[in-house]
């Protein structure tokens, strides 16, 4: 009970405000640090990961100094690389959690100078005499072609106005799914790498063996 009554006191809002903080909810860091690990993935290609340095260089291996020094043959296990995607990781969670306060906050807007584009115009046969041709217009939206309105209460009391219907899935939460979906990719490259083990075995007709898991 005490730790839980020191997280419920701990002032996160000065974390938030904190200038660092923000730097790392910045898209542009996500993309600096993805441009980083893009780097290390490209160099794990060129160099065999796992190898013997001297089965590196008995199969012609340039630059043997170079990988050695860098640790080439295991790069993917460096101490520079975990750290690049151990930052990208804390970024992806604070862009995660900072979305999602703001879709949950988030009113919906409107806007009284609404972009038409020709070729996305839906033509409707609407009688122009009805008492309330709007209120056509929005039941064929919304029973024929299953859209959905984005409005709060008081907007419905204003007959008139202007909505805003979308079909499908909001594109608002597909954002946020795709960050919770990177994170959840780190968490398994992270079990993978505890975890997981490759390794090769050879048997023989007729022989039975135990095979013991090794980390």
């Amino acid at each position: 009970m005490t730790i839980l009554k020191k997280i419920r006191e701990f002032n996160w809002q000065a974390i938030r405000e904190n200038k660092l903080y923000w730097r790392f909810a910045s898209l542009k860091t996500s993309v600096i640090f993805l441009g980083i690990l893009v780097f290390f993935y490209i160099i794990g290609t060129i160099f065999p990961q796992g190898g013997e340095i001297d089965d590196y260089i008995r199969a012609g291996g340039r630059f043997s100094s170079f990988v050695i020094f860098f640790n080439l043959l295991e790069l993917f296990t460096t101490p520079i690389f975990l750290l690049s995607a151990l930052l990208l990781f804390i970024n992806l969670s604070i862009c995660t959690f900072e979305r999602l306060l703001l879709l949950l906050s988030q009113k919906t807007l409107k806007t009284e100078e609404l972009q038409f584009i020709p070729s996305y115009t839906l033509l409707l046969d609407i009688n122009p005499q009805l008492e309330d041709a709007f209120e056509g217009v929005r039941e064929i939206f919304k029973k024929e072609l299953r859209f959905r309105e984005q409005t709060n209460g008081s907007d419905r009391e204003q007959v008139g106005s202007v909505r805003i219907i979308e079909k499908g899935w909001s594109y608002k939460w597909l954002t946020w799914i795709y960050h919770v979906a990177i994170a959840f990719c780190f968490v398994g490259f992270l079990l993978t790498y505890l975890f997981a083990f490759e390794d090769g075995i050879t048997l023989y007709p007729n022989e039975h063996t135990k095979i013991m898991p090794t980390a």
